[in-house]
């Protein structure tokens, strides 16, 4: 999921590609070429979120920033910015939407961008 990328996004490596590599030693090539799209997937999720960004409401983004990518509970991110369950609920819900159609115009762009909400 995009939510598990996000909040993973500082690691040098995604948990999922280092699970892909096998317990014997990779071939060279092979690890740079998985470092090479870690990279990329990082460049278009932060190109993703800046898009994101613009397109919403600043309190809105620190929000979802604080919230999700920044992986605080939900008690702390209410209490900080002063707002119901159901108000942080929304939020991120509607931003999630709009982080879908942000990359789904990137992946028009950019057919081969490997960055999936699944």
């Amino acid at each position: 999921k995009i939510v598990d990328l996000l909040r993973k996004r500082k690691s040098a490596l995604p948990e999922e590609m280092l699970e892909s590599v096998p317990a014997e030693a990779e071939a060279p090539d092979r690890l740079f070429d998985l470092a090479c799209q870690a990279e990329l997937r990082r460049f278009y999720l932060q190109e993703a979120l800046q898009r994101l960004k613009v397109r919403i409401e600043p309190e809105n983004y620190r929000i979802f920033e604080y919230y999700v990518l920044k992986n605080h509970s939900a008690p702390d991110t209410m209490r900080l910015f002063g707002i119901s369950r159901n108000q942080l609920d929304k939020t991120k819900s509607r931003t999630l939407a709009i982080l879908k159609e942000i990359v789904a115009e990137m992946r028009r762009d950019e057919p081969e961008m490997e960055l999936d909400f699944d």
